[in-house]
């Protein structure tokens, strides 16, 4: 594997996308990693499309998985400044502490959902508060 090689390896995340941000950049195509090992967005013009992993958007699986899973429908709506509630990633409950304080007098209503993350080494369960109500 070539320097260039690695270093795409690195920003990318997992071979696979690797692979797809070395072709874009060899083609002159931008592209921005969105969440490493997982997703990348290609831009030409004022076209774009989104490559999870390795699937491409010749299938609709891409955009499905971004509906499908919340935290990436709100990194999406957020990026093109649609106003979505305020998250973060949790956890533990030391972090689930710490955004109620942060955020008590805004928020009238926590949002918890659940999500699984697969690691290399084991299983674990990570949540995610949303800020639903805001009091103004």
């Amino acid at each position: 594997m070539t320097e260039e090689q690695k270093n795409f390896l690195k920003e990318a995340g997992n071979i696979h996308l690797s692979y797809y941000i070395e072709a874009a950049d060899k083609l002159g195509i931008e592209y921005q990693v969105l969440v490493p090992g997982l997703m990348a967005e290609f831009k030409v013009k004022n076209k774009h499309w989104y490559i999870i992993n390795t699937v491409t958007p010749l299938v609709p699986t891409p955009s499905t998985t971004i509906c499908k899973r919340k935290n990436l429908t709100h990194m999406i709506l957020k990026k093109y400044g649609i106003p979505v509630p305020k998250q973060e990633i949790l956890t533990c409950e030391i972090d689930a502490i710490k955004f109620f304080h942060n955020y008590k007098n805004v928020v009238f209503c926590l949002e918890l959902s659940l999500f699984f993350c697969r690691t290399c080494a084991n299983n674990s369960t990570h949540s995610v508060f949303t800020q639903t109500h805001i009091v103004e």
